[in-house]
């Protein structure tokens, strides 16, 4: 059980330093996904069973991919027309905008 304690806190550190990543720059964002975290990782903390202690330790590892592939943080610019994206490192390279894909430059 030490070693789903140790994975469960990895895990839910790695997805806070994914939440300031991906979110920066952005309060609101900031604040809800740190609420989010807390009271995910609260709700599970006493889980004894160990098929659900993994499925939630994967559950973790697949939430942390698609924050840091999928999630892009966009601006609308003064002209009220054109948005700037903001991708990271790990964004995944091909965007589809309704259709039309966009490759990462």
């Amino acid at each position: 059980m030490a070693g789903a304690r140790r994975q469960a806190l990895h895990w839910y550190r790695r997805l806070q330093r994914t939440r300031l990543k991906v979110f920066s720059g952005d309060e609101d964002a900031l604040l809800a996904a740190r609420k989010r975290l807390r009271e995910e990782f609260d709700r599970n903390r006493s889980e004894n069973d160990p098929d659900r202690i993994k499925n939630l330790l994967e559950i973790a590892e697949a939430t942390d991919a698609y924050l840091r592939q999928n999630v892009v943080q966009g601006k609308l610019m003064n002209d009220g027309y054109t948005y700037r994206f903001r991708l990271t490192d790990d964004t995944t390279p091909t965007i589809d905008f309704g259709g039309s894909k966009t490759q990462k430059k």
